[in-house]
């Protein structure tokens, strides 16, 4: 799986910082096109979910161009085949997808803005199906690196919280006890053996740890809000994968 850049979008903000949106296609190898933003070119809506301790929090963006061309490539019914990134400089401030045949236009003007919706990483899982090539037993650490890759971020890490560890001693020394706990893979298949999808296997596992995921500031993060230490082990993604390599960090979530 690779992308290649097919439109960018390069605007300034209200306080005149500017950023670029890029829109990559799955498999796409030709130049890319320079497209005009709208007044309001980029807006991210975060999910309407209130409960605290809800297991995901998603968002939504809406990409807001002007011109006359309806950009009929970006129609598919592949929810992952169109990647959207909102870059500052270097740094990934928002990652998700086109969702697939959600546009909307003014027919009667000859120039017009085209609206763009898109969805988060964590919120595509909704529509990927989950896959095993055959059911054994696997860890929770396992699991969670198969649905990050499975969200193919552009995001270059992944925040798991600091809470649990097999013996003092371990948690002491910041080892991760998410390889040691194993779960069958059958528990994510029903008894016509259909499988669930990857959000709602990754909303199981964050049920038994008491975790949220979100995309929150350049990365996807697993937060505990109870997790008053505000330690996090910093997972670093490359290419889409998880690495099980770690630098520990201090994030104080009440705060932010």
């Amino acid at each position: 799986m690779s992308y290649g850049l097919i439109y960018t979008i390069p605007f300034n903000s209200s306080k005149g910082i500017p950023y670029v949106i890029e829109i990559e296609k799955e498999d796409y190898t030709g130049e890319s096109i320079e497209l005009e933003p709208d007044e309001t070119p980029f807006s991210v809506t975060p999910s309407e979910e209130e409960f605290l301790y809800s297991p995901l929090r998603t968002s939504s963006a809406t990409i807001n161009i002007v011109g006359s061309d309806y950009l009929q490539s970006l129609y598919s019914t592949d929810y992952r085949q169109y990647r959207v990134t909102l870059l500052q400089g270097e740094k990934v401030c928002w990652c998700g997808f086109v969702k697939p045949e959600l546009y909307t236009q003014e027919y009667a003007d000859e120039v017009f803005t085209l609206s763009i919706e898109c969805i988060s990483c964590f919120g595509v899982l909704e529509n990927i199906d989950f896959t095993v090539e055959e059911k054994s037993s696997t860890s929770i650490w396992d699991l969670i690196k198969k649905i990050v890759n499975e969200t193919r971020t552009r995001y270059n890490s992944l925040m798991v919280p600091h809470v649990y560890g097999l013996t003092s001693a371990q948690y002491s020394l910041w080892v991760n006890p998410l390889p040691t706990l194993i779960v069958a893979d059958q528990n994510w298949f029903d008894e016509d053996d259909e499988s669930m999808t990857c959000q709602e296997v990754l909303i199981e596992i964050l049920k038994i740890l008491g975790w949220t995921g979100t995309d929150w500031a350049g990365c996807l993060a697993l937060v505990d809000y109870d997790n008053g230490e505000g330690q996090y082990y910093e997972y670093a993604i490359t290419d889409g994968s998880l690495s099980d390599n770690y630098s520990q960090k201090d994030i104080n979530v009440s705060s932010i």
